[in-house]
This record gives C-alpha cells, structure tokens and sequence, in this order.
C-alpha cells in the first residue's frame, strides 16, 4: 500500500457508493441531472456543471451532445457545436496527457487560452476540475468541467475526478442510446434483428469487432456480417 497515496474520507467514500448505487437508474437527461445536482455533488462539491460528448477532426472539436447543470444560459447559449482546439488549452492538454485538469485563479492565465479567461472571469468560474473519457474505439470521447469547486484544487480532487469519470461516462452512453432507440422506435424494430440490435447497442458502448464477438459469444468473422448488416440498414457509411 502506498502510504503517500491520497486519501479521501469516510465520509467522501460513503457519498460515492451511494452516487455509484444509484448510476444504473440513470436513463435520461433529467435524471442524469437529478442525479449529478444531488448524490454527485455530495461527494464532488461542484457549483456548476458541464458535460459534453463529441469528436475530434484536426484542429476542430465537434460536439455532439452537450448539457450544463446549473451552468448560465448566457453560457450554455454561446458554445458553440464547433469548438477550435487551439482555444480550448485545458481540452487540449487532457487529450494529449488524459489527466484531470484542475485549474484555479492563481494558475488560469498559463492554463487557459485568452477567450477561456474571459468566460473564467466573467462568469465567476473561479476553481476548475475537468477531466473525461475516451470511447474504446476511439472515435468519441465524453468531457466533465465542474467550476466553482468548494474545495481545494490538489490530488484528492484529482483522485475523485478518476473515481466518478467511468460512472458519468458510461450513464451518457446510456442515456444516447436510449434516446437512440425512443426517436427511431418502429423503425429499428422492423429493419434490424434482435441480434443485429444486440451488436448495435455494444457498438454504441465503443465496443470492436473482437470484443463484441467475446461478449456475444459468437465468432469474430460472424460480428463481422452482423456489424456490416446493421450499416447497411441504417444507411450509415461506418461505425462511427
């Protein structure tokens, strides 16, 4: 055991199994946000929250999903679904080190690129904790900015940043594919087969071709004809 490990407390330890008890009820937007406002709050003392899932081409972040939790509508209004990498330093170091990035008044201006200062200014983000999760495939990735941090920016926040990651990562997962399936209903239900859907939702969860295969039980060049079939149906040019 390393002696020099952070610690978290009893009390912190408590409050994250009751936020992870209560990940596998997650299924929608609003309880997401239920769920992160009240059980993660209680181990992760935020004062706003943004989550964002998107992918990268070049220099150019494309996000798909994005939804803030107590963040200003001012705010949530002027992000853009095409963000520049150049101008998002902290996004860009996390990809680069996939580290948590922690990030307060002292240290901001080497941290932040000039536009990220001003929105840190001018909507009184003060402490900064981000940190996400690439899909296994590594075509998407999710990305957490908690601001406004009630305590200090220092390895137990990191350490907590690592242990909630995985769960907010895979509820988002979760709650896209849910979606995916309530706007398209019918229509899945009567262009793919219940294997074919079986093999589309682990897809979804970033999942290959080789571990789909171990999971399904199947053989690999199997999952293969499946994955190909669920394109075609769905008209999709790939798995992304």
């Amino acid at each position: 055991m390393n002696i020099n490990a952070p610690q978290i407390s009893d009390t912190a330890s408590l409050a994250f199994l009751r936020f992870d008890e209560k990940a596998h009820h997650i299924q929608t937007e609003e309880s997401f946000a239920t769920w992160c406002s009240n059980d993660l709050r209680k181990f992760l003392p935020f004062g706003i929250m943004v989550c964002a899932v998107g992918r990268l081409f070049g220099d150019i972040i494309v996000v798909d999903e994005l939804q803030g939790i107590d963040y200003p509508e001012e705010f949530m209004r002027q992000l853009s679904q095409r963000l520049a990498l150049s101008e998002r330093w902290a996004l860009q170091r996390w990809l680069s080190l996939r580290e948590p990035q922690l990030i307060n008044e002292s240290n901001c201006a080497t941290l932040l690129a000039s536009l990220v200062q001003e929105e840190f200014k001018t909507f009184d983000l003060k402490q900064i904790a981000a940190h996400g999760m690439i899909a296994p495939n590594g075509l998407q990735a999710s990305y957490f900015s908690f601001s406004r941090l009630k305590e200090d920016m220092n390895d137990i926040a990191a350490l907590k940043l690592r242990m909630v990651i995985p769960h907010l990562h895979q509820v988002r997962t979760q709650i896209a594919w849910n979606e995916l399936q309530k706007s398209n209903g019918s229509h899945f239900a009567s262009q793919l087969t219940p294997r074919e859907l079986e093999v589309l939702h682990w897809i979804l969860k970033g999942k290959t071709n080789p571990q789909i295969a171990a999971l399904l039980e199947r053989s690999a060049q199997t999952v293969k004809h499946q994955v190909a079939s669920v394109l075609v149906k769905l008209n999709a040019s790939n798995r992304a």
